[in-house]
């Protein structure tokens, strides 16, 4: 009798099923097929959407600036468990509310907006069993666990989560 052993070596692309899962709840939410309650914060001015399914949470999207140059967006993703926190910072060259007719009103013909000026930065953050295990930085640079930095991290995500889940 032979016996075979076979090992192999599995990899997990967990950025990319995350991606995958995330962008299925975004597509849900838009379509309306998610249960929805709005909450606002007055100072500062931001709006909280939390979006369900089954009475089970799918996302939580704060979206925070009114006319300034600068807005914040910040995203809790559940499937089961939370899985991904991404914050998205937008620097505007002109106020999001000033259009093109209000320039004009104030004698403002050319260069009062410039979409290519726009900035747009992203941090994302991968969680499992509400355990930080990888962030992406608003550069891009990619950090693993094990530093002060990255506990630090760690620990104001789950207690923003934890103020989302529990605001009245």
């Amino acid at each position: 009798m032979i016996i075979i052993f076979c090992v192999g070596v599995f990899t997990c692309n967990c950025q990319s099923s995350v991606d995958s899962i995330v962008s299925n709840i975004e597509n849900q939410a838009k379509k309306g097929l998610l249960q929805m309650e709005r909450k606002f914060e007055v100072s500062p001015p931001c709006e909280s959407l939390y979006f369900y399914d089954s009475n089970k949470i799918k996302l939580i999207e704060i979206g925070c600036g009114d006319v300034s140059m600068e807005q914040t967006k910040t995203n809790f993703y559940f499937n089961n468990e939370f899985i991904l926190y991404s914050k998205e910072l937008t620097h505007f060259n002109a106020p999001p509310n000033f259009t093109k007719e209000k320039a004009q009103e104030e004698g403002i013909v050319k260069g009062w907006y410039d979409p290519e000026k726009t900035i747009v930065e992203i941090e994302k953050c991968y969680f499992k069993s509400n355990v930080m295990i990888k962030w992406i930085t608003f550069s891009g640079k990619e950090l693993q666990p094990g530093t002060n930095e990255f506990s630090i991290k760690e620990q104001q995500i789950l207690a923003d989560l934890s103020k989302q889940i529990n605001a009245p």
